[in-house]
């Protein structure tokens, strides 16, 4: 989750409940189904409240890597600080995690198995390179 975790801050001129009804307008309410073609909706999914926002990007596809985007308003005398941290869903992280423990460790025993076989593993490069390659895709669709 190290990897997958930002946060920052934004200061805006505006009073909190100035930036919370804006935010409110770019934020369609939480619905347990929706539609995959459905289109028109607002850009983003999720709850705010006077100081505070939980929400999510509406993707068009079945992008379960969009991340979690909670933020926190606090006022100041001329405006507001929006704090805002930015990370996957605690599931997609626990997922990614394992998947790429199971196949470091599979590439782990392919290597010592070869090594007491005292024959190279063609399979070593293969089982080194996927989980690179994947975490790479996975960085790029999370920062993009």
């Amino acid at each position: 989750m190290l990897f997958f975790y930002e946060t920052f801050t934004i200061t805006s001129q505006e009073p909190p409940d100035v930036v919370a009804q804006r935010l409110a307008a770019k934020i369609d309410a939480p619905r347990t189904v929706r539609w995959p073609m459905e289109r028109g909706h607002l850009p983003y999914m999720g709850s705010i409240s006077t100081d505070s926002f939980q929400i999510r990007r509406l993707a068009h596809d079945r992008n379960s890597y969009v991340p979690v985007i909670r933020g926190r308003l606090e006022p100041l005398d001329s405006g507001t600080w929006v704090h805002i941290t930015v990370s996957l869903h605690p599931a997609i992280a626990v997922f990614v995690g394992l998947w790429s423990c199971a196949f470091f460790g599979l590439a782990l025993s392919s290597f010592l198995a070869s090594r007491a076989s005292g024959t190279p593993s063609e399979t070593l490069v293969l089982f080194l390179t996927v989980p690179i390659l994947f975490l790479t895709i996975f960085f790029w669709a999370f920062w993009a």
